[in-house]
Parts: C-alpha cells; sequence; structure tokens
C-alpha cells in the first residue's frame, strides 16, 4: 500500500503547476500600481479625513511598491520577492479594509462592495504567499533550466 498525499498537498501541487494562475497574479499586481496610483494622486476622501493625509499616503505607496516588485518577480520566479511584495500588499490593504470597515459601522453609507473587494484582494495575496511558501525561487525542471 502507498501513501497517498493528503488533500491539501495534493490540491496546492496541482494549482501551483497550473499555467495560468502566472497570469492571474501578473493582473493582480498591476492592479496593486493602479490602485497606488490611485491613493496617491487622487487620494478617496472619505478615507483620508478619517486615517489622515499621512497614512493615506502610506498605504498607496506600499500599494504602488507591491505592484511593481510583484509585476517584475513573477516572470523570472523570484518567489521570495513575491512573498515580500504580498506581504507590503496585505499590510496596505489592511489599512484600507479597517479603515472602510470602521466608517461602515460607524458613518452613513454603505461600504460592503470596499469591502468586499479590499477582501478579495488579501485571500489573492495569502493564496499567493502559500503556493509560493516553500522555495525562495520558482521551481524548474531541467528541460527549463
Amino acid at each position: 500500500m502507498s501513501a497517498r498525499p493528503s488533500f491539501g498537498r495534493w490540491a496546492l501541487g496541482e494549482l501551483a503547476a497550473y499555467p495560468y494562475f502566472k497570469a492571474y497574479f501578473l493582473a493582480s499586481y498591476m492592479v496593486a500600481i493602479g490602485l497606488g496610483m490611485a491613493a496617491l494622486l487622487a487620494p478617496p476622501t472619505s478615507i483620508e479625513v478619517e486615517i489622515g493625509p499621512a497614512l493615506t499616503t502610506a498605504w498607496g505607496w506600499l500599494a504602488l511598491v507591491a505592484g511593481v516588485v510583484g509585476a517584475a518577480a513573477i516572470l523570472p520566479g523570484y518567489w521570495w520577492a513575491e512573498k515580500l511584495c504580498c506581504g507590503l500588499l496585505l499590510i496596505g490593504l489592511g489599512i484600507y479594509l479597517s479603515t472602510v470597515v470602521y466608517l461602515q459601522m460607524t458613518a452613513t453609507g454603505n461600504r460592503w462592495a470596499q469591502m468586499t473587494l479590499f477582501g478579495w484582494g488579501i485571500l489573492t495575496a495569502i493564496f499567493r504567499i502559500a503556493l509560493t511558501w516553500k522555495h525562495a525561487y520558482e521551481p524548474r525542471t531541467k528541460l527549463e533550466s
């Protein structure tokens, strides 16, 4: 009787081998660049009023740097840099999401769409960290080297 890998190990192995994930994560990093640029060029006033211009600028820079580093690192397979950029992105998105949750509870208006989209961004970053956790560089076969 052979030892079978757990479902989690099998699923992560299958997902890591799926070729369209690079395109998805590259697009996600490009969206992060757009988010950072938007936050720096025209910060959202409802957020800026609550946390101040310094913290709004900080999460904008975090998103911008994370997007640039991630977009540059994903195609050559520098997973150590992607983990770094996902960490930066988690901090930036976490600042924004916590502010939006606070506004949802205290202010008038509906912020569920913002919370959902930023939650999706956080889940995407966590998923990428989970996929790249074991290696510093993307594993390649001898034929690809």
